[in-house]
């Protein structure tokens, strides 16, 4: 049983002390006190009956206030269980969701496929800790269906409605959805697909088709791009910094403007390529077949031009101005590649000018222009018959109107600064 309550006896005791005065009358209590305390004992009643009503009035609201209490704490209970009942039903209406968007993908029919694409879209947008493994499952689903031998040959020069939809939605139209997600697409076969403006940092594109693909404006910074297949691709203006292009095919690609600061472009192949007025400050182009290539207007300072071949190249006004003939380390960062060779001449020793073809290999490299565009082709023939059958001229030639020598520390960091502001927003890409 509870105890009593102090304030509580206090008040019957002073109502016991009221019944007595009553009882006793106004002569017993001045048989008691005396005719002179008459006024103070009435005081002292009056006084004390006040305070035990205040007392119990206090106690009531204490009553109140506790039984208020823990009515606001048993609904805060009941609306954090009816939250985390919701929470547990969301869950299993999203994992529902997931379950059926992957089944749909699946589907036999184009129309439910439609369907799974975009429910899954949607659980990405609502839901952030599901957009890598939503864009895991797209990137498989391209990988898979562009892999299969029916598919390529229905679809050799452009992808599919299908597959092209998918491509638009993740990397052009909604980019943010999956920004700092990973991004898989080895080995897929996108053979004429477009992915302009696209965004796609730090994809692995490691032997990619992309035959004829049209890449304006895409952002492929740190993008790997080994061996893929970039044969007649547009690139105009397209954002290529510290890409890893080693071995790729690059057959009368078109580069116009593109940006090309500290990428590898070892043993690549540019053939016919369009490269005027490209970026390629501190690229590695060591090996690289740049055989009739167009490089008006590029610039390639600090570029590593070890053992490249340029016979043919169109080269007016390119600024090779410190230039190496030699390779970069994969690991080397840009800042440290330029600043390294300020005030360096450069050396174009290792650089094949002119000469050293032979009629089999100059057929060979007009045929491998020639299944992208036959009049690219005719030009390629045209600049490469004076280097058929002559002696190898290592070196600039004289009269080569190109831009030589050594570059300056302003210029140095003005191209740092640059290449920082164009790789700022990959911080935050896995």
């Amino acid at each position: 049983m509870r105890a009593w309550n102090p304030i509580l006896l206090s008040f019957l005791g002073l109502l016991a002390i009221a019944f007595l005065a009553t009882a006793l009358g106004w002569k017993g209590i001045l048989w008691f006190l005396g005719e002179s305390d008459k006024n103070d004992a009435l005081s002292f009643i009056g006084v004390a009956m006040g305070g035990a009503l205040l007392a119990l009035n206090a106690v009531a609201s204490h009553r109140r206030a506790k039984a208020m209490e823990k009515a606001a704490t048993a609904q805060a209970n009941a609306m954090n269980a009816q939250a985390e009942a919701n929470k547990q039903t969301e869950h299993g209406r999203r994992q529902e969701r997931f379950k059926n968007a992957i089944e749909h993908l699946g589907h036999e029919s184009a129309a439910v496929r439609l369907g799974g694409r975009y429910e899954l879209y949607n659980l990405a947008v609502e839901t952030p800790e599901l957009r890598q493994t939503v864009l895991n499952i797209f990137c498989t689903y391209i990988r898979q269906a562009t892999s299969e031998d029916a598919y390529r040959e229905q679809n050799k020069s452009k992808p599919s409605l299908e597959i092209q939809d998918l491509l638009t939605l993740i990397f052009v139209r909604e980019p943010d959805v999956f920004h700092g997600c990973r991004i898989d697409l080895e080995e897929s076969w996108l053979n004429g697909a477009d992915l302009c403006q696209a965004r796609l940092w730090k994809a692995n594109l490691r032997g990619v088709r992309l035959f004829n693909a049209l890449l304006n404006s895409a952002q492929l910074q740190r993008a790997i791009l080994v061996r893929a297949d970039l044969r007649g691709a547009v690139l105009g203006q397209a954002a290529l910094q510290e890409a890893n292009l080693f071995q790729a095919r690059m057959e009368a690609c078109y580069l116009l403007h593109a940006q090309l600061q500290g990428a590898t472009i070892a043993a690549g192949k540019l053939t016919g390529a369009y490269l005027g007025g490209a970026q390629m400050q501190g690229a590695d182009l060591s090996s690289a077949s740049m055989y009739g290539a167009n490089l008006t207007n590029a610039g390639m300072q600090g570029a590593a031009l070890a053992f490249s071949y340029v016979q043919g190249a169109i080269v007016t006004d390119a600024d090779m101005r410190g230039i190496a003939a030699k390779g970069w380390s994969p690991s080397g960062k840009f800042t440290e590649r330029m600043t390294g060779l300020i005030g360096v001449d450069a050396d174009h020793s290792g650089v094949a000018y002119s000469g050293g073809i032979n009629g089999n290999r100059a057929q060979q490299l007009v045929d491998s222009v020639k299944v992208i565009d036959t009049q690219k082709a005719e030009l390629l023939a045209t600049q490469l018959a004076p280097h058929i059958d002559q002696d190898y001229c290592w070196g600039i030639p004289e009269g080569t109107k190109v831009v030589t020598g050594a570059f300056g520390e302003d210029e140095a960091q003005q191209w740092i600064a640059q290449h920082e502001s164009a790789m700022s927003d990959l911080h935050a890409v896995v």
